[in-house]
């Protein structure tokens, strides 16, 4: 029988329990088809509880070590144990190279919204956050004490790649929250995810010559529309059950990929441990190939425990992304990227022809806000605030499970739902927006590729900005726009 071995006594036995798994489907002690012991069995000889075992066995399934079969109990899933990651040799630099405009099609979303002039009495936009909830008091007083700091600390100039006080509270937090370690040098902060991606499109530019972007499909448009623009071509890799498709990425040849490991977007999937591998491993294999992990939304996981970034292991080829516009708001303009090393010397070295893009008064208030902890205590409640939502949402289109097919549930601010009817995507959105509601076609999140076909009459519920009395009105203006 298999029995792991638990011996840290400064870290939670689920967590204990869960990485000694992982390291042995790694390593090789656990084969694939392997069966684990029932959560019982296990959790009577190792002597824990039961939840303690569950909560390991949910994270390890969510992650896509182990897989619940039915009357089989827990089964070792394949998994690809890429090489050893090597250390890049030191980057080449190159000059900007000629822009070249790759083709593509182009879907925007006012071509997909019905053109009905009626003002929606409920909104369930993706994008939204509860801004209600804010700490308001707290903002006032932090605010108002980063107001009155000397003129020569409020009014001084920012350094380009951010000021050192919001960096330095950016790398503490990212430790203790996803567990990577960087050094506030690593670190530049810019005005928003678009300013960001614009930034590190320049960079990479200075560091190896950049063939092409590869991004999921379907996506976060906003990212393809900006390396484009930029003069990038942008293949689209269509993305599985497990992440984006591996093969496809091969055959392409595109040197950088951009991808949401924790929380694809639209289709809220967790890539799985064997594509995480596979994807680092690609990396690994030329010294000009780089991964963009955009962690858009990490805070927000509602089963078992945030999935560990790509960036965590140390991985030299991987430039990680945040932003505060989801756990705050996205008026708040705020994202920070981190560089691997020898990118943040060219960074620091050759790019002080950028102006920070935040203004010192948001910095200030951003790193007052969290050196107090008051910015994880708001995350904490909030988290707790949308999975009321989520579960407020699912339990109001219970009645309607015979009629919609619902994913995406475990994470982010909406869910998917398929609708069993003979409706096209087009012919829900126009209902819905006659009833007083607005409803997000998933077709709009991709783009045009061989082999790849949005699902039929699908679209997104985000419920974050929403409160639970909305939630319901909505719903059921939704079951009599569809005749539910």
């Amino acid at each position: 029988m298999y029995l792991p071995i638990l011996t840290d006594n400064d870290k939670p036995l689920f967590l204990q329990l869960y990485q000694a798994i992982a390291d042995d489907c790694l390593s090789g002690r656990l084969l694939a088809g392997d069966k684990l012991p029932s959560r019982r069995k296990l959790a009577r000889e190792l002597r824990i509880s039961v939840n303690t075992v569950d909560s390991a066995y949910q994270q390890l399934v969510s992650e896509g070590y182990i897989e619940s079969v039915p009357r089989s109990g827990f089964i070792v899933r394949k998994l690809y144990a890429g090489r050893e990651l090597p250390m890049p040799s030191a980057p080449k630099l190159s000059t900007l190279e000629s822009p070249h405009q790759g083709p593509f099609l182009m879907r925007l979303d006012e071509e997909l919204l019905p053109s009905v002039s009626l003002e929606p009495i409920v909104d369930f936009s993706p994008s939204g956050v509860d801004l209600t909830s804010l700490p308001s008091a707290d903002f006032k007083k932090l605010m108002r004490d980063v107001f009155s700091l000397p003129p020569e600390i409020f009014f001084a100039p920012s350094p380009p790649t951010g000021t050192s006080a919001l960096r330095q509270s950016i790398s503490r937090y990212l430790s203790r929250s996803r567990g990577l370690n960087c050094s506030p040098d690593q670190i530049v902060i810019g005005a928003g995810t678009d300013f960001i991606l614009q930034y590190l499109v320049h960079l990479l530019d200075l560091a190896v010559s950049v063939n092409g972007i590869a991004m999921e499909n379907p996506l976060y448009s906003k990212a393809f529309q900006i390396f484009s623009a930029l003069g990038k071509p942008v293949d689209l890799i269509a993305v599985d059950r497990n992440g984006p498709d591996i093969e496809a990425l091969e055959r392409s040849t595109s040197n950088i990929v951009y991808v949401t490991p924790a929380h694809q977007f639209p289709l809220g999937t967790v890539m799985s441990a064997g594509r995480r591998a596979e994807i680092l491993d690609w990396a690994a294999r030329a010294p000009d190939r780089y991964i963009v992990e955009d962690d858009y939304d990490s805070e927000f996981r509602y089963t078992g425990r945030p999935v560990p970034p790509l960036s965590v292991t140390g991985n030299q080829r991987v430039l990680y992304l945040g932003t505060f516009s989801k756990s705050l708001s996205p008026a708040m303009r705020v994202s920070y990227l981190v560089l691997p090393p020898h990118l943040a010397y060219i960074c620091h070295n050759r790019m002080d022809y950028f102006n920070n893009t935040v203004s010192m008064h948001d910095q200030l208030f951003l790193s007052s806000l969290i050196d107090s902890g008051i910015y994880e205590r708001h995350i904490n409640r909030m988290r707790t605030l949308y999975r009321r939502k989520r579960d407020h949402l699912l339990k109001a289109l219970q009645p309607f499970r015979d009629d919609i097919e619902i994913r995406g549930t475990d994470a982010g601010h909406h869910i998917i739902c398929k609708i069993r009817r003979a409706y096209s995507e087009q012919q829900l959105l126009e209902r819905a927006l006659e009833n007083g509601v607005k409803v997000y076609g998933i077709s709009s999140f991709y783009f045009e590729q061989d082999g790849v076909t949005p699902p039929a009459s699908t679209v997104l519920l985000g419920y974050a900005a929403l409160d639970n009395e909305q939630i319901s009105r909505g719903v059921s203006s939704l079951a009599e726009a569809w005749k539910l």
